[in-house]
């Protein structure tokens, strides 16, 4: 929430569920400013997320880049949660949906972009290549009740009204928007 007037600032668009008018948290006054590179800028600028990156760190201190869970990428990891039931019937719909069974290719959940250990959440940059159909077919069969970082609803018409293709390998699109819903849950 703190973070909007600045990434506004920056030229991103801020929305979803719960975002009001002021500030989470206050924080103290900048001694010295960040400054934007005279550059283009593009959903993949490594600047911006480098900008990204000390705001969180201003704001909440550590923050671990490209951080690896020690968590895994299948249904069956799960099987004692109380997600499990729904993951599968995620996992199974994908594998489904164009007939690739094997997308999954790691024992583990693949590195996040930011993970900000307190009070703990992850940052990820959903670029165009996350806006597909296999991601709203994820996120369409999310349960009511689980607390997104994101609109999801908006985010479905964004898969819709984006609608990337990533065929190298020919199952990417499966693959991203599984790890997605498992980095969401």
């Amino acid at each position: 929430m703190f973070l909007r007037k600045p990434l506004r600032n920056l030229g991103f668009h801020i929305e979803g569920p719960g975002i009001s008018n002021k500030p989470a948290l206050k924080i103290p006054e900048r001694k010295t400013e960040i400054q934007m590179p005279d550059a283009h800028h593009n959903e993949r600028c490594a600047e911006c997320k480098e900008i990204i990156l000390k705001l969180l760190e201003r704001a909440y201190g550590k923050v671990e880049r490209n951080h690896k869970f020690k968590v895994g990428a299948l249904p069956e990891d799960f099987k004692h949660t109380p997600y499990y039931e729904k993951l599968r019937e995620i996992y199974e719909t994908l594998q489904n949906h164009r007939g690739f069974k094997e997308f999954v290719r790691s024992s583990t959940l693949p590195n996040c972009d930011f993970f900000i250990p307190e009070p703990g959440f992850i940052v990820e940059f959903d670029e165009s290549q996350h806006f597909t159909f296999p991601r709203k077919i994820t996120l369409s069969h999310y349960p009511d009740n689980i607390i997104l970082g994101f609109d999801r609803k908006r985010w479905m018409a964004l898969c819709e009204e984006i609608n990337t293709r990533d065929t190298d390998p020919p199952f990417r699109d499966e693959q991203r928007a599984w790890y997605d819903t498992v980095r969401d849950f």
